[in-house]
C-alpha cells in the first residue's frame, strides 16, 4: 500500500490532500488560531470525518490523542534525544523511529509494518510524504502518525515557496532497514 500526503501551501491552516494507492481518498485539515493543534481527517468521498488528532500539552514532548469512532490512541515522546515515538492503540503498540536523512520507520508489536519519505524539495507546494505500508496496515493510524510528526517536528514552516528538508541528523533509537524497503517497492 502507498500513501501520499501532500500539504497545500498558501492556505489559512494546515491542509493536506491524501491519496490511498494513487487514488484520493482522505483531506485532512488543522484548525486556525489554535494555541495546541486540532488535526481532522475527512474521506473524500462520503465528507465524514475519519479521526481528530489533538495535540495535549507537554513541555518539548509530543503527546497526542487520535479518536476515531470506535477508539481512542495515545501518541507520545519515549525519547526526545533520539526521535522515539510510540502511540498505544486498541491493544497494540506502535513505535516510530526517525532514521538519519528523511525517513521514519513504524513498528507495530516490534513487527515493522511502514516507514515514510519526506520529500527533499518542494517547490510552490507544502510537505510531501510518501507512507510505504504493508496492504493490511491501518491506513488511517499511519496517516495520523506522519500528520502528528509532521505537526511537532516541522511546524508551521510551510509558508515559503521553495521548502528544502535536510532530514535528521541526530541520534537514532533503532536504524533505518533498507532491505524493509526494497522488499516492499517490489
Amino acid at each position: 500500500m502507498i500513501i501520499t500526503i501532500h500539504q497545500k501551501k498558501l492556505s489559512i491552516g494546515d491542509q493536506y490532500d491524501i491519496a490511498l494507492n494513487g487514488a484520493p481518498k482522505y483531506t485532512a485539515s488543522r484548525a486556525v488560531l489554535q494555541w495546541l493543534a486540532e488535526i481532522f481527517v475527512f474521506d473524500v468521498s462520503s465528507k465524514q470525518q475519519q479521526l481528530k488528532i489533538n495535540r495535549r500539552f507537554q513541555w518539548f514532548n509530543a503527546k497526542y490523542e487520535i479518536s476515531s469512532g470506535h477508539s481512542q490512541c495515545f501518541f507520545k515522546t519515549i525519547s526526545y534525544l533520539k526521535s522515539h515515538y510510540q502511540c498505544q492503540c486498541a491493544g497494540d503498540t506502535y513505535d516510530i523511529y526517525a532514521h538519519r536523512g528523511r525517513k521514519y520507520s513504524i513498528f507495530k508489536n516490534n513487527r515493522q509494518v511502514a516507514y515514510w519519505e519526506h520529500a527533499l524539495f518542494t517547490w510552490l507546494e507544502g510537505d510531501q510524504y510518501r507512507i510505504t505500508a504493508d496492504d493490511d496496515s491501518c491506513a488511517e493510524l499511519l496517516i495520523a502518525f506522519c500528520l502528528i510528526i509532521d505537526n511537532y517536528v516541522y511546524g508551521n514552516h510551510g509558508e515559503s515557496l521553495l521548502t528544502i528538508n535536510w532530514g535528521y541528523f541526530g541520534l537514532e533509537a533503532k536504524p533505518f532497514d533498507p532491505a524493509w524497503e526494497h522488499l516492499k517497492l517490489d
